[in-house]
């Protein structure tokens, strides 16, 4: 605030001269004039967010990418841009950079690890919306766009736009589709990348995406909705073969309880009719399958309504589920046993779209799917030290939406 630098006794035009100097530097950031600080402007600097005390600096604003009542008529698209390296992080010090790029963007808002920028209709409707993310892990940053009334060219002109900005934090990215149905969910843990469309080592991430957007758009037309296979220039999807990697165990086609309709049942009767291919565990029996398994997983606590959970919150259950889960024997061997289907299940269709699904489901579940991007990219990496030709895609589909394909 320049009104306190003036209470403090320090020269105005000083103070002046210094703030155009750590802007260029790319330091700090005007942030928008309004009625209350009109005489007082205020400016921030974005690596010192998180020291901040005030909330809408710490995390993401409610209103920024907020999910809608209904998704008819949205658009959504999202990439991510990851480094290659497993080894290396995205440096703290580039983000807020990026942060002062594109703080001159329409309806820019930032927070300690992200950015929103947002245009509207007359109307008040959002014509585009754009989400930059850095994890939490310093690995990657998510880019993300969507349109209220379906304005498919804004998206792309949005999203190759952030793409070129967030380009420069690394020349080490190599770039990924996100799912459209994954970011519908709004849950920033659940963007799911689609494998097998990856950019290629040497290209930027805005070359990737005008290659594959020219490669997808013949005689300059759009695609008429966002099919991943068209986005990626595939026009004809070759023959694949559909493989069920993950599922409940039971579920509902609303999604809400009760969830009576048999899942495992459904699969095996569509593997016995010749429809699909499986590649998960079958049903579990903690009280009793786990103990036959190994000892060390006599006490692991599978529901959030284990008794040694009581009195914690929801947030302090779930990541005590998540522990213990993972860290069990179990959950080693289900990563093996899945992992060595899929492969087995390539080799044996050399050339062919794998196509593998997981049905959304519970904690468990969710679980197990979450470890399905790094099952897909292992199994991809040892395919390619035996030369095998296989092209592998993943997908997250409601319990609804298989039905619905596969009756």
């Amino acid at each position: 605030h320049l009104a306190q630098v003036r209470d403090r006794g320090c020269d105005f035009g000083d103070a002046q001269m210094a703030l155009r100097l750590l802007s260029e530097l790319q330091l700090v950031i005007a942030l928008p004039t309004t009625a209350d600080n009109a005489d007082d402007p205020l400016f921030a600097i974005p690596g010192r967010l998180n020291q901040v005390d005030v909330d809408k600096y710490r995390r993401r604003p409610a209103e920024c990418w907020a999910e809608p009542r209904k998704l008819d008529g949205w658009v959504y698209l999202g990439v991510r841009l990851k480094l290659v390296s497993p080894l290396s992080l995205i440096p703290p010090s580039e983000f807020p950079r990026l942060q002062h790029r594109l703080s001159g963007k329409t309806g820019f808002r930032m927070w300690r690890h992200g950015l929103c920028v947002r245009q509207c209709t007359p109307r008040g409707q959002i014509e585009v919306e754009g989400l930059v993310e850095l994890n939490h892990t310093l690995e990657h940053i998510d880019v993300c766009v969507r349109s209220q009334v379906g304005d498919e060219e804004a998206c792309i002109a949005t999203l190759l736009e952030l793409a070129d900005a967030c380009s420069r934090v690394s020349t080490d990215f190599e770039c990924a589709m996100l799912m459209d149905e994954s970011l519908m969910t709004h849950v920033d843990t659940e963007r799911h990348v689609a494998h097998g469309a990856e950019s290629h080592r040497g290209s930027t991430p805005l070359q990737w995406l005008r290659a594959t957007q020219k490669s997808s758009q013949p005689e300059s037309r759009g695609p008429s909705r966002w099919n991943l296979f068209t986005w990626f220039g595939w026009a004809d999807e070759p023959s694949s073969v559909n493989v069920v990697v993950s599922c409940p165990e039971k579920a509902s086609l609303s999604g809400r309880a009760p969830y009576d309709l048999n899942v495992f049942e459904h699969c095996e009767r569509l593997r016995e009719a010749g429809r699909i291919l499986l590649a998960f565990d079958r049903p579990r029996q903690p009280e009793v399958g786990l103990r036959e398994q190994h000892p060390d997983d006599v006490d692991l606590i599978w529901s959030m309504d284990h008794h040694s959970l009581v009195g914690k919150s929801s947030q302090e259950k779930w990541q005590a589920v998540q522990a213990s889960v993972k860290g069990s024997f179990w959950f080693y061997g289900y990563r093996d046993r899945v992992k060595g289907a899929v492969l087995g299940i390539a080799q044996g269709n050399v050339g062919k779209h794998l196509r593998l699904v997981c049905i959304k489901g519970g904690p468990i579940t969710n679980l197990e799917q979450q470890e399905m991007n790094t099952i897909a990219n292992e199994v991809e990496r040892q395919l390619d030290e035996i030369k095998v030709s296989a092209r592998i895609t993943l997908e997250f589909l409601s319990y609804a939406k298989f039905a619905q394909e596969f009756p």
